[in-house]
């Protein structure tokens, strides 16, 4: 592990002691587990804890990325503190896997290689590692084969992943996942889940719209929990005497609020919490919507719908082309 060692002063520079100092991961925002030694069964410091009187704290930590809060005489943040030690990289592999359709334990600090080209890849992860050793991380990572067709599954193997009960499957090719131990609390945290951004769009033909009923016009599938962002464009055709509606359908019914755009009444934010989304469409629009969505229910589908907002008059069209987007932002 490595050491960090800082200190608090005033605007003097005059050393504050009686400072409470509590250290974060800096993706998740979750307590971080530190140490006040490097031994082989450590000591585990608390968090928060305060500094010395000479103003001086430290701390020992795995490699990663850390903020560190100040508070009571000195209220600050120092964000994004790196800590790396070359004794804690990652110590194993590259271990290629996908000879054989059994299932494959990991090991700490491991890197899978899976190629999923005969079978799909099953893998276990370690039991909790505990605090009383130095651990890397894991990387799992997708090098050939038909991942779409063949999945790279993770099996928790009983602990948690990203906070949530339930395993996580990668289907996109060069998808990686890089996985570090967060505590039993917590689980497995995910610092990269598919890097490529899942989308869906409209080809073929186009959607008709022929009244309010809602109906689905674009979908994309979410393996994980976590914080996405959401972005999509529409092309519609609406009668002029009508106005467009839509909503969204997650898989924890996870409200998605956000800004759209395009529109005859110009920029607006929408709130899709409680009922669709009513917009004043005129004839022919390009509408782009935008918005950070939180899914707290992991794999699942978040659903797009569209419609004219009353049944009478000419059909609406959704267009070909028209398309949604979407991307990870907690890895």
């Amino acid at each position: 592990m490595e050491r960090h060692t800082d200190n608090v002063q005033n605007l003097l520079g005059d050393a504050v002691s009686g400072v409470t100092v509590t250290v974060r991961l800096t993706d998740l925002g979750t307590l971080a587990s530190i140490f006040s030694d490097d031994l082989a069964s450590p000591t585990v410091k608390a968090n928060p804890f305060t500094n010395d009187a000479d103003g001086e704290f430290f701390f020992y930590a795995l490699n990663d990325t850390y903020d560190i809060e100040l508070s009571g005489p000195v209220a600050e943040t120092r964000l994004s503190v790196e800590l790396f030690d070359p004794a804690n990289a990652l110590i194993r592999g590259p271990v290629l896997v996908g000879d054989t359709a059994g299932p494959t334990d990991i090991a700490l600090g491991e890197v899978i290689l899976a190629d999923v080209g005969s079978n799909a890849v099953a893998l276990t992860l370690p039991l909790d590692p505990g605090t009383n050793v130095q651990f890397p991380p894991i990387v799992v990572q997708h090098l050939a084969g038909d991942i779409a067709a063949n999945n790279i599954t993770i099996d928790r193997n009983g602990e948690l992943i990203g906070g949530v009960a339930a395993d996580i499957t990668l289907t996109t090719p060069n998808a990686s996942v890089i996985l570090t131990w967060g505590g039993s609390a917590f689980g497995w945290a995910i610092r990269n889940f598919e890097p490529e951004v899942l989308i869906d769009v409209v080809t073929g033909s186009d959607i008709n719209l022929p009244d309010a009923t809602l109906v689905n016009v674009l979908a994309v599938d979410v393996q994980v929990s976590g914080i996405y962002a959401l972005d999509a464009k529409l092309l519609l055709t609406v009668p002029a005497a009508d106005d467009f509606q839509f909503d969204f359908t997650t898989p924890g019914a996870d409200a998605i609020d956000g800004l759209v755009n395009g529109v005859t009444n110009g920029l607006a934010l929408f709130d899709e919490s409680a009922a669709e989304v009513v917009l004043t469409s005129g004839s022919l629009e390009s509408v782009d919507v935008s918005a950070i969505v939180v899914l707290a229910a992991g794999a699942g589908t978040i659903q797009m719908r569209a419609a004219k907002n009353a049944d009478a008059g000419a059909d609406g069209t959704f267009h070909i082309g028209s398309n949604l987007k979407l991307r990870r932002l907690d890895v």
